[in-house]
């Protein structure tokens, strides 16, 4: 790619020179120390993917950078390309837009600076509309006092990483905002005003709003019609009423978040480990959920702590607050509170106070001097014992509650109890209830008195909980999280992501940080390190003293077939919901759960349930019926899209018929039916409830070329697909090239991503015996390796056809031991004989509706084929017939003829052979 430098003097570019002159990814340099100005009346419109690169130096006073070039100008830029500005500084001296991107286009700011030097009120300085994107990182600002400067985002995406923002971040019309580690500062007007979006902050502080003598009081956060995800931040603003102003139809999810105080109208909030300075409002019809612990901090003696009204409700599992006042909570207008624990940690909570209408309810379940009463004490192992499957961990839970009973036994022989350590893995794929499981022998050891805590703590964390790109941050990021847990759980969910093994690895300062903690408070909390088992195996090996400190495992096992049945008739009963026939529910759940790629376990069942609910709704609506309880087996069968197996349907052909309309190869076809009759009889019989060996359809196709390996073996998909014995009507097809990389490494990858795009259907190697005739360093035996191990972990979910010559195939089964065993299918093509080589030939010129001798035809094609070397069987005589077509095509042209459709008597004897 080209560079242009771009300055003053003669031996540099004029810009808009340099402009014209380059291409697509080329780059313009700034010489050194040039400050370009443009009239800001006169937009610079820019077309092309460039790249705008200037120079910074280390900032004597060891404070960041500084910037040595500087752009004053109104940039726009358009036409769905992607511009870089990078080490630059942009000057801001009048009421312009410094940078547009419109129409699809994709702006990078990479370590750029905006010194706004005007006093703007209400003026956009970035610009990011029609399905822009606009990206930034390492970005600071710099304006005066009063300025009003703002960054509006309309039906596009802007990310924030890493950066200082001074200004208003507005995003409209469907717009997508990401921050992460950004401190974001705006005052007199809100620092973030969104509507019809979608909003993620991450590990942020936004601070700001306006100050308490001015009338407005702008919040912080203004959010309309949006959907808000945070963690790990700190949104502030001690002068106003409320810091974050959901105003209507957001929904609002936070965790480990820190608030002045938050007010919410019409709008659905979720807290989790939340923390307020002043109060939590729920107004208008609202919803709170909040999971975990919420602390109320009660820095103003002049509010209460919660205010729920106009029939709004709040689920509370643990408040704290730290001051008495009157009222404490308020619940009014025909609202609801409910509290599961209650602290008041600096005195008795029957000293608290409450203003419940009398159209209102106010719960309190438990406290901390109540919180374990006797009645309920086996209640959350009963619960455990109930759940459906999970036989493996049930008995792990077992011996674990074992050793609490026999302690007990000791403590009361006077003697001392036998140390147990907690901290555990929970190994599985997604669905298979680790949480559920999680929360529930937490609670049974917190009955037992195990855990150490004055109430039940359950904290859950993932990666983005315990981890910060600020310097030292996750380590106090991670310490935080930990003394919340301390006297109860911490659940640290995909644990492995820790260990990302690229770029710079905070997860490690964040597993350091767990083991000192592990260490020095070995008795006051169980940590459980939980997320999938290959994954977590591999992270367990990552720091010799994980495995040291995490002596329990407990390998969570996927559903069997009939599991995930019951636990989908739980659910639908759960909901009131019954089933014409239950035997029917469960033979459609089973076939479609086997054939499914998606191995989510329970989350699967429930998504398939929703939509069988939602199916049944719609009929209920449309046929005005008055049961709505009972879900028919029609519904199931929308749900399952019958039809979709059957032939003919959306134009799809039968592949049985098609597959007996091939000329010749009888054998193959009679053996490709007892093939389909086999597959098509262990499912049918699964779903009746039978017991099937889990057999394999990995298959061999051996023949000269030209026998129709391949159109055979897409057919074999195809009814494979109708017959609902496979997931998708997918057939990719490879050969060595597209599974055998050049380097070591890269074949693994490359095989790896063949073999999963095509999970769910088949997958046909062509020429396969390649992948071993490289000699003892090549990469195709890796390849060989990386399918054999698929095919294991995957032979229900794919079809592997392995296609060659029957020689070479022979001795490629010889090279690894592990093929012959997992191919127990093999079909012989056998040649084509003379009379069916000739059908081929005629069916491919009938096809392009050419008229021909057929007598003479078969005559010349006959002769031709017992005296030639090349046995390539169809392949032969479509070459054949392209010859013939070329002595077609030339004489039309020579003689001039308008006849294009008749091969002549003497075209067929042109290539007879003599």
């Amino acid at each position: 790619m080209a560079r242009y430098l771009v300055g003053p003097y003669n031996n540099t570019w004029d810009f808009m020179a340099a402009y014209e002159k380059a291409q697509d990814g080329d780059t313009i340099e700034f010489e050194d120390g040039y400050y370009f100005e443009w009239p800001t009346d006169k937009e610079i419109l820019i077309k092309k993917s460039l790249n705008f690169v200037g120079h910074v130096v280390p900032n004597p006073n060891g404070d960041g950078v500084l910037y040595r070039n500087t752009i004053e100008a109104s940039i726009k830029i358009v036409s769905k390309v992607k511009v870089t500005f990078e080490n630059l500084c942009f000057t801001i001296n009048g009421h312009y837009v410094a940078i547009q991107a419109l129409d699809g286009a994709e702006v990078n700011c990479k370590q750029v600076y905006f010194e706004i030097a005007i006093e703007q009120n209400n003026k956009v300085f970035i610009l990011v509309d029609s399905c822009s994107k606009m990206v930034m990182k390492s970005v600071g600002m710099t304006t005066p006092e009063n300025c009003n400067a703002m960054m509006k985002i309309l039906s596009s995406k802007l990310s924030i990483t890493s950066s200082t923002i001074l200004a208003k971040v507005i995003g409209l019309k469907g717009s997508k905002i990401s921050l992460d580690d950004v401190d974001l500062q705006k005052y007199n007007d809100n620092a973030m005003q969104v509507s019809d979006s979608e909003v993620t902050v991450k590990n942020c502080t936004v601070e700001g709003g306006d100050n308490e003598d001015n009338e407005k009081k702008y919040p912080t956060i203004f959010l309309r019609n949006t959907i808000w995800k945070s963690c790990n931040s700190v949104f502030s603003q001690p002068n106003v009423e409320y810091s974050v102003g959901l105003i209507e139809n957001v929904l609002f999810d936070s965790r480990n978040d820190h608030f002045t105080s938050l007010k919410a109208s019409k709008s659905n909030v979720r807290l989790n480990n939340a923390t307020f300075d002043v109060i939590l409002q729920l107004l208008e019809g609202s919803y709170g959920l909040c999971t975990s612990d919420t602390e109320i901090l009660c820095k103003n003696n002049k509010k209460v702590n919660l205010y729920i009204e106009g029939s709004s409700t709040l689920f509370a599992n643990h408040i704290i607050t730290h001051r008495k006042f009157n009222p404490n909570f308020r619940v009014s207008s025909s609202s609801y509170l409910q509290i599961k624990n209650l602290s008041y940690p600096e005195g008795d909570i029957a000293d608290l106070n409450y203003d419940i209408s009398d159209d209102s309810k106010y719960v309190l379940e438990t406290s901390e001097a109540q919180i374990q009463p006797i009645e309920n004490e086996n209640n959350a192992l009963e619960e455990l014992n109930n759940l459906i499957g999970l036989d493996k961990v049930k008995q792990e839970i077992k011996k674990m509650v074992r050793m609490v009973d026999f302690n007990k036994k000791r403590i009361a022989k006077g003697l001392p109890p036998e140390k147990q350590t907690l901290h555990s893995v929970f190994m599985g794929n997604p669905g298979t209830g680790k949480t559920t499981v999680a929360r529930l022998l937490g609670e049974v050891l917190y009955q037992n008195g195990v855990l150490s805590g004055d109430s039940f703590r359950f904290v859950e964390a993932t990666e983005s909980d315990l981890i910060s790109s600020k310097v030292g941050g996750t380590a106090e990021q991670t310490q935080r999280l930990l003394e919340k847990a301390k006297g109860g759980i911490l659940f640290i969910d995909e644990a492995y992501t820790l260990n990302k093994k690229q770029g710079v690895d905070h997860g490690i300062e964040a597993i350091n940080t767990i083991l000192k903690y592990m260490e020095d408070n070995r008795d006051d909390i169980m940590i459980i390190f939980a997320g999938y088992t290959k994954e977590m195996e591999q992270f367990l090996q990552t720091n010799p003293g994980l495995k040291s400190r995490v002596p329990n495992t407990f390998i969570f096992e996927d559903y069997s077939d009939d599991e995930i049945v019951q636990l989908g008739q739980s659910f639908l009963a759960k909901g009131g919901y019954k089933l014409e026939n239950s035997d029917y529910y469960a033979q459609h759940v089973k076939r479609a759960y086997d054939v499914s790629l998606d191995k989510s376990n329970g989350r699967w069942i429930r998504n398939l349930n929703e939509k069988l609910v939602k199916t049944f709704a719609a009929r209920v609506h449309e046929q005005d019926s008055e049961d709505i309880e009972t879900i028919m087996n029609v519904d199931i069968d929308t749900v399952f899209e019958e039809d979709k197996y059957k032939a003919g349907v959306d134009g799809q052909e039968d592949a049985m018929v098609t597959l007996d309309n091939l000329i010749g190869i009888s054998k193959v076809k009679e053996q490709v039916k007892q093939f389909i009759d086999m597959a098509e009889f262990n499912k049918k019989r699964a779903e009746q409830g039978g017991t099937v060996d889990d057999t394999t359809l990995h298959s061999l196709f051996l023949g000269n070329p030209g026998t129709g390996k391949t159109t055979v073996a897409r057919i074999v998909g195809s009814i494979l697909y109708q017959k609902g014995v496979i997931s998708q009507n997918k057939f990719i097809e490879v050969s060595r090239s597209d599974l055998v990389g050049g380097y070591i490494g890269h074949t693994a990858i490359k095989t790896k991503e063949v073999l999963e795009s095509a999970l769910g259907g088949v997958l046909f190697i062509d020429e396969a015996y390649t992948l071993s005739s490289g000699g003892a360093n090549d990469f195709g035996k890796e390849a060989i390796d990386e399918i054999l191990k698929f095919m294991e972990d995957h032979r229900r979910d794919i079809v592997i056809i392995f296609a060659g010559y029957t020689k070479e195939m022979a001795e490629f089964l010889e090279t690894n031991s592990g093929l012959r065993s997992r191919i127990p299918t093999t079909f012989d093509f056998e040649d084509y004989t003379p009379e069916e080589i000739v059908q081929i030939g005629l069916l491919g010129l009938h096809k392009q509706d050419y008229e021909v001798n057929e007598v003479l035809y078969a005559e010349v094609i006959t002769q031709n084929y017992s005296v030639t070397n090349d046995h390539s069987n169809g392949r032969w005589v479509r070459n054949l017939n392209e010859r013939l077509l070329r002595h077609v095509s030339t004489r039309v042209n020579r003689d001039g003829s308008t006849d294009y459709n008749t091969i002549t008597d003497q075209d067929i004897e042109n290539v007879r052979e003599r």
